[in-house]
């Protein structure tokens, strides 16, 4: 199991180093720990297009839950990628996976704990397959050791 999670901010937090853990609610956060998600997967809407949805990035799950009710993910690992699912086929692509697979969602305008949500079988199946194309990039690159001279 993953988790689908709607990053409002996504650019500005990721510049800023605000990394490392999604908040919910107590029942979002209790559902997702009690199914031991691997991945958190990022969307976002491009600029100036509000009902539209792009693929920001997958992010590998560290711990289940923090001690302070969120879950942990590390931007650091092999597994966390950022992706750049802006280009206009992808924008379709994936508007059209979530309206199929998340009406509800969309309805809330994906407004807190509505931006939230499980992703399983055939649904992840298809969105890794569509991540599967899109160009990607490490989400954050490790910081590296300074070297004795």
């Amino acid at each position: 199991m993953d988790i689908f999670y709607y990053w409002k901010n996504f650019e500005a937090d990721r510049n800023a180093g605000r990394v490392g853990t999604i908040k919910s609610t107590a029942e979002k956060l209790k559902m997702f720990t009690d199914a031991s998600p691997d991945g958190i997967w990022a969307f976002g809407s491009p600029m100036g297009r509000k009902h539209e949805l792009q693929l920001l990035a997958r992010l590998q799950c560290a711990v289940r839950q923090s001690t302070s009710g969120a879950i942990v993910y590390e931007p650091e690992h092999p597994a966390s990628v950022a992706y750049d699912g802006g280009a206009e086929e992808h924008v379709q692509q994936i508007t059209q996976w979530v309206s199929r697979h998340f009406p509800r969602m969309c309805l809330a305008n994906f407004q807190g704990p509505s931006g939230q949500e499980a992703l399983r079988g055939s649904a992840l199946k298809e969105l890794e397959a569509m991540a599967a194309r899109m160009p990607r990039s490490a989400f954050r690159a490790p910081a590296v050791a300074p070297t004795e001279a």
